[in-house]
């Protein structure tokens, strides 16, 4: 894979002068960096963009696969100094259980349907194909060019559909007028949201988007929403979702029966005490960013993120590689009142991965 990166490399070559005698010290890991050390430790600040970060493999955010595909740490860290150093979008997350929804499992156990397989859907002058959001990240297109296409998922049923969730996460295109994603039940009642809409305000909750843009995520529980249609004014068991309206959308979750949020991540915000405090992402709307890689949701335990960016901080104390690092220090020197002169070398670079 590529490592997509701002692109530098450095030396960086600084003297010290030193009021008591020192020997080189030259290792795998730096010049003995500690806590209260008063070594030199040069910096250089870099976003790193990692095409494909893997949650089953890795375990910090700056890992990546090297050229033999085996898991391999950055000589850096995190930007401990960013609230929120991470920033990645969530229809570009492929994860456990995204595409499994309704939930019918075959003799073998395997999950025998999915909302986002186009051939379960009949369709009503829009169009419905296979499509992808992130590699591995299979989704739905759904492209509708009139008020009056649609499209319908029916090989579902839920009871007790008014506990469920109504999920989507998608990447939008193009959009004209307030294109509409309805789940209905048996008896013509429905609940509704509305997947664009230009003059929504970005905090509406039942609106997905009011902008063309990518990893838009919406969730709402289905009893919590308004109830319309022509059955008996309530809510019971969804059999349907139909899709409607002048929208070109690349669905890569849709669900309608999990009994709960999914979560995005975690994120550092200032409350109205100027305290920073911890809140969970559920409804990120493109590229977001979070404090690390902990808070995800069970299900996302061992997902492939694609497009993962840190803002990292290249330091001396960082490198691994000996030869990356050279200290001398001389007793002859311009500096009377000083005993020694050490002069420090440091050979800063981001490396780059490529695919086999």
């Amino acid at each position: 894979m590529n490592i997509k990166k701002t692109g530098f490399a450095a030396l960086v070559a600084l003297a010290v002068l030193s009021s008591m005698v020192a020997t080189p010290v030259v290792a795998v890991g730096g010049i003995g960096w500690g806590g209260d050390s008063a070594a030199p430790n040069p910096t250089l600040n870099a976003d790193v963009t990692i095409d494909e970060w893997n949650g089953a493999d890795f375990s910090d955010a700056l890992q990546y696969y090297d050229d033999s595909g085996e898991a391999a740490q950055l000589p850096a860290s995190v930007n401990a100094s960013n609230d929120n150093p991470i920033t990645l979008t969530a229809t570009d997350i492929a994860f456990e259980q995204r595409d499994e929804f309704p939930r019918k499992s075959d003799e073998d156990g395997d999950n025998a349907a999915s909302a986002l397989d186009a051939s379960e859907w009949t369709t009503s002058g829009a169009t419905v194909s296979a499509t992808t959001t992130a590699p591995s990240v299979d989704a739905l297109n759904y492209a509708g060019s009139a008020s009056s296409d649609s499209a319908t998922y029916s090989n579902f049923t839920v009871v007790d559909g008014e506990k469920g969730y109504l999920t989507i996460a998608a990447d939008i295109s193009s959009a004209s007028g307030t294109p509409t994603l309805q789940v209905n039940d048996a008896d013509g009642d429905y609940v509704e949201i509305t997947l664009y809409d230009a003059g929504a305000a970005a905090s509406d909750d039942t609106v997905l988007a009011n902008a063309t843009g990518e990893g838009m995520v919406l969730q709402e529980q289905i009893g919590d929403l308004p109830v319309q249609g022509g059955g008996d004014g309530t809510f019971d068991t969804a059999e349907d979702v139909t899709i409607s309206g002048d929208v070109d959308a690349d669905i890569s979750v849709l669900d309608a029966e999990r009994t709960r949020e999914l979560e995005f991540g975690e994120q550092l915000v200032e409350n109205d005490d100027e305290e920073l405090e911890t809140v969970t992402i559920t409804e990120p709307r493109g590229a977001y960013s979070v404090t690390n890689m902990d808070g995800f949701d069970e299900v996302m335990a061992d997902a492939t993120i694609h497009g993962l960016t840190a803002d990292a901080m290249f330091q001396a104390s960082d490198l691994q590689d000996a030869d990356n690092v050279n200290a001398e220090f001389t007793q002859d020197n311009d500096y009377p009142q000083w005993d020694a002169l050490g002069q420090f070398d440091y050979r800063l670079q981001l490396p780059t991965a490529f695919d086999l």
